[in-house]
């Protein structure tokens, strides 16, 4: 019964593993783009706190806590990846 569990990891390992490339390649791709967003977004904070338009401020804080939420759970994605794969193959050395 475990030999037939070990044959049916071998796929799901692939698929994980290219999941996480193709995560981390999004990720990696996606940060050119929001990275100077993030800077441009907290240049404007700055800027609303200097004038007092305190409206203004919190929508950026919003803005700037999303992308910062974005990666972090991207983060979180990838780690996860890595013990679930760590432990597949962990299996089928067993």
């Amino acid at each position: 019964m475990k030999i037939f569990g070990k044959i049916l990891a071998i796929p799901c390992i692939a698929a994980i593993l290219t999941a996480g490339i193709l995560i981390e390649l999004f990720g990696k791709i996606s940060s050119l783009l929001a990275g100077p967003f993030l800077v441009f977004v907290i240049g404007c904070c700055i800027y609303s706190i200097c004038t007092s338009h305190w409206r203004d401020l919190a929508i950026f804080a919003v803005v700037a806590g999303a992308c910062t939420l974005f990666y972090l759970l991207l983060g979180l994605i990838l780690g996860l990846i890595d013990i679930v794969s760590d432990r597949m193959k962990q299996f089928l050395r067993s």
